[in-house]
């Protein structure tokens, strides 16, 4: 297994050149924006580590499924960016103390981040890590599905990411009587929806 990125600097070192983004959600039906301040320097060194590739240590190579976890994993572990996702996730706390609002808003925030119709349909998907989704504001729905899961596990809860052909989304952990899988309610993170609401037309997926 390819071991995460090394050599690192750290976070610190590559906070410069900052811009602030405003990303938009709505909690209960009101629509508002959280103002968040992403870093040039940190962009430009996630995107000159990504890396999808899986090494075996015993010369077997790994099935496409225990690939796409190791790599979601590593994307999802990335030490580099952890505290500044925290540090959006603390943002996002500090907006309500309703621990339920503060997921709601998380997901539609996300949600909210423009799909990247680019990368799409000139069939150009890459690995993204979290930040790089925040930093660009666009993402397809693996990239966006990865930061929901970021700042879901900085909130506190149990989630999962749900694969299916051609599409990613996330699961949250909840009570049976909400699971759509295993103890996980369905939360898509491409568009918005409220959690649970699977029934959406899916490109190349139905």
């Amino acid at each position: 297994i390819a071991p995460p990125v090394s050599s690192a600097p750290t976070p610190q070192n590559l906070l410069v050149n900052p811009k602030s983004m405003h990303y938009p959600y709505t909690l209960r039906g009101v629509s508002s924006e959280l103002t968040f301040t992403v870093y040039g320097g940190m962009y430009d060194y996630l995107a000159a580590h990504e890396d999808s590739t899986v090494y075996s240590s015993y010369g077997q190579q790994p099935s496409s499924e225990e690939v796409n976890r190791i790599v979601t994993l590593r994307y999802v572990n990335e030490s580099i960016q952890r505290v500044e996702l925290q540090n959006l996730a603390s943002k996002i706390k500090q907006l309500t103390p309703n621990e339920d609002d503060q997921a709601r808003i998380a997901i539609s925030l996300v949600q909210n981040i423009p799909y990247d119709w680019n990368s799409f349909e000139s069939s150009n998907i890459q690995s993204k890590y979290p930040y790089e989704v925040l930093y660009t504001n666009t993402g397809v729905c693996g990239q966006k599905s990865i930061l929901l899961v970021c700042l879901l596990r900085d909130l506190g809860y149990g989630c999962s990411i749900l694969e299916f052909p051609n599409h990613a989304a996330v699961g949250i952990a909840c009570p049976s009587e909400y699971a759509y899988y295993s103890g996980y309610a369905f939360v898509e993170s491409t568009s918005p929806t409220i959690i649970t609401d699977c029934y959406e037309n899916y490109v190349s997926s139905g």
